[in-house]
């Protein structure tokens, strides 16, 4: 992994233990040995522009239901970007 790879603590609200943040450089690698790209932008946006092999789940959908059927086995990169 990248060494620029923080682990976050998982304190903040709306994060868990084991979630960590990645840069882009991390992420390609995650996805180059088959982890699963999640993009959590609105549809619209996904359909402009999205990385190669990502799904889109869009973040106000985002819940249990929407992750049952990935594979538990492969990890699991979500992105989204701010324009600001």
């Amino acid at each position: 992994m990248n060494e620029e790879m923080q682990h976050d603590s998982g304190v903040a609200a709306g994060r868990r233990k084991g979630v960590r943040r990645i840069d882009v450089d991390a992420a390609l690698l995650l996805a180059g040995s088959g982890a699963v790209i999640v993009d959590v932008l609105p549809k619209t946006i996904y359909v402009a522009e999205h990385l190669p092999g990502a799904v889109n789940l869009p973040l106000e959908s985002l819940g249990h239901s929407a992750v049952d059927g990935m594979d538990r086995t492969r990890p699991v990169v979500v992105y989204c970007f701010d324009q600001h």
